[in-house]
């Protein structure tokens, strides 16, 4: 079997590529079971669909898996499978991932190039549906599966999910590349700090309306959040360190505390094991505002924790209402100053606003980002003003917003129109109108200019050194902020929204003539719609 991580249809710079370890666990699970599993990652490797589908069929496959975690791999996916039988493949395609599985009957019923669809964990119903295929050659209705049969499709429940712990560590052939060196011993041989992905859980015991992970994992019958126990965690980073001297890790938990005396429990252990590794390791992850305890995340720093993802998402009481968060702004607040008193790093994630987001609303965001100064951190410009909540399939958002008659299919400015045709056939994410139709010319107004700055940012990348780049961060956060308290003040004082568009253009103006070398091109884009989350 080839295991394919499709072209990536997102620009993306190398800090950015990583392991996908869903592949890595698949392809582990398969060679246990004495099978032949290679991986192509294009994302890893830079290749454009034409490469991949060459470096596919190079592998001789009996049957190709793609992976569609999010919904633009997932398009990709569907664009790669469409090429291999164009260049004659005739055996199984199967899709997998969580986009892939929330989607799976638009997916079959959109791809004719597709036989079937994993729904959830693929690592104990997928060796038995190529086992059976290869003993019948046909891909015939399996646990965990959504095939094809005639005109029909049909879909099978999976079975319990696996304890971690049982599962033998994901492969990292991208880690062990033959001849050239891999990205991973590049970086490290030039002093940079590319972490190595790593699981510590999967799922989440939260049902936040927006979030898709816990409907993932509910596919098969077992708990909505699992950990691996911290030895086993432990074993696979020494080893890491070991192979291939790996220091900084990260990560790719959903939620890596868990919850409740169980889960402090379980990270206290953790922490303690991880400190006996000190200084030698890094390790950064994802975590719920409610989760954080200043004694803990002690020991996690004291452990090598240097940044931590925080699941803000508002400042807004009402958005975190909708967002059945079950945590409040003073919750965010608390959060983010123990994060501070602690000296760790913190990437705050946020959406700026949702589909029932107000004007009136944006004066109690702005007391909260004047108290908490989140659009001043790294890319705090796009974090806190330019990502709004996108409607995905699987998510309690994306059903009610359906229900209401008020969503649209989502546009990408950077898909082709081919890739647009398969996303709006997939339905995966959606688009909507914002209820409060002042809002919504509020929100244009702003996004005006926001994207000339996310413009300049993008520039910056290339032009300036990482000091530079975190000070030039901070400055454009902080234009984005005064952008947000000028349209709040003339709503405030009962004026047209569009008579302070001139004050607008003049602080964008006064940034862009002190931002070095980007004011040319940085005004071509001026106006172009930016893609959110």
């Amino acid at each position: 079997m080839t295991l394919v991580v499709p072209p990536a249809l997102m620009t993306i710079g190398d800090n950015d590529v990583r392991d996908y370890l869903g592949l890595g666990y698949l392809a582990a699970v398969l060679r246990r079971r004495g099978h032949t599993a290679d991986i192509v990652d294009s994302a890893f490797s830079g290749l454009d669909y034409d490469d991949c589908v060459k470096m596919v069929l190079g592998t001789d496959p009996a049957v190709v898996g793609l992976t569609g975690p999010y919904v633009i791999d997932l398009v990709s996916s569907v664009g790669v499978a469409r090429r291999l039988r164009r260049a004659g493949f005739r055996g199984p395609i199967l899709v997998g991932g969580q986009a892939a599985s929330h989607s799976w009957e638009n997916v079959l019923k959109s791809s004719p190039e597709v036989d079937a669809v994993c729904v959830g964990e693929g690592e104990t119903t997928l060796p038995d549906l190529i086992e059976a295929h290869a003993a019948s050659g046909r891909i015939e209705p399996a646990s965990g599966f959504a095939v094809r049969e005639g005109d029909r499709f049909i879909f099978s429940p999976a079975p319990p999910l696996v304890a971690l712990d049982d599962l033998p560590f994901p492969v990292r052939d991208n880690v062990e590349t033959d001849g050239e060196p891999s990205t991973y011993a590049r970086e490290g041989r030039e002093g940079a700090s590319l972490p190595y992905p790593i699981e510590g859980s999967r799922g989440c015991p939260y049902a936040c309306s927006y979030c898709s992970v816990q409907s993932f994992f509910r596919t098969a019958p077992g708990p909505a959040w699992r950990g691996r126990s911290p030895e086993n965690v432990l074993e696979e980073i020494t080893y890491l360190q070991s192979r291939w001297g790996a220091k900084g890790f990260m990560f790719c938990d959903d939620n890596f505390l868990g919850s409740g005396q169980k889960g402090r429990e379980r990270v206290v252990k953790l922490a303690g094991l991880l400190s006996e590794l000190r200084p030698a390791i890094q390790f950064i992850f994802e975590c719920r505002v409610t989760e954080v305890d200043p004694d803990v995340f002690g020991l996690l720093k004291r452990a090598g924790l240097a940044q931590t993802a925080l699941g803000v998402e508002s400042g807004i009481a009402g958005m975190l209402d909708r967002f059945n968060k079950r945590a409040t702004v003073a919750d965010n607040v608390r959060a983010l100053e123990v994060f501070h008193e602690l000296g760790i790093r913190v990437h705050p994630n946020f959406m700026f606003c949702d589909p029932d987001t107000t004007v009136a609303d944006m004066e109690e965001l702005l007391v909260f980002l004047t108290r908490t100064r989140i659009h001043r951190t790294p890319n705090g410009l796009s974090t806190v003003f330019h990502n709004r909540l996108g409607l995905f399939a699987g998510t309690s958002s994306y059903a009610h917003y359906q229900a209401q008659g008020t969503t649209k299919p989502w546009r990408f400015e950077f898909l082709s129109p081919e890739e647009q045709r398969i996303c709006d056939q997939l339905d995966g994410v959606r688009d909507y109108e914002f209820s409060d139709p002042e809002f919504g010319l509020f929100y244009s107004i702003l996004q005006q200019r926001i994207n000339r700055l996310l413009s300049a940012d993008g520039d910056l990348k290339g032009l300036a050194s990482p000091d530079e780049r975190r000070r030039w961060s901070s400055t454009l956060g902080s234009a984005g902020f005064r952008l947000l308290e000028t349209l709040v003040r003339t709503a405030r004082e009962g004026r047209p929204l569009k008579s302070a568009e001139g004050e607008l253009d003049a602080i964008v103006d006064r940034v862009m003539a002190d931002l070095p070398q980007v004011q040319t091109t940085a005004d071509k884009t001026a106006g172009e719609s930016q893609c959110s989350r």
